[in-house]
């Protein structure tokens, strides 16, 4: 009876005096600090848009920021890319990541940076 108290004992005082590190995963840069009108948004416009929406078109020029602030602003660029995702239209495709960054710039209020 005495080894096995000793025995439990051994393993409760093993076990006892074990710790547990909670180990903190940082947090990812938020990508949205990093969205620049100049470098991010008018090369995914050049590129997915002002084939369409060029200068002098109709129902939204894509090749001025004032422009493109329009957009952000009333709703359109978001509701269109983001929301509906109609646009680009078919057989177009752009990628989310894409639409990811034109989300971002639009909620920081779309500025010319």
């Amino acid at each position: 009876m005495k080894k096995v108290f000793l025995f439990l004992s051994l393993i409760l005082l093993a076990f006892g005096s074990c710790t547990y590190t909670k180990v903190e995963v940082p947090a990812k840069e938020d990508t949205c600090d990093t969205i620049s009108y100049a470098n991010d948004i008018v090369p995914i416009m050049t590129a997915n848009c002002t084939g369409c929406h060029g200068s002098g078109f109709s129902s939204g020029d894509f090749t001025t920021y004032a422009a493109i602030k329009l957009r952000a602003d009333n709703g359109v660029l978001k509701n269109r890319i983001v929301t509906q995702r109609d646009m680009p239209p078919a057989p177009a495709t752009m990628p989310d990541s894409l639409r990811t960054i034109i989300n971002c710039w639009i909620s920081q209020g779309a500025p010319n940076n």
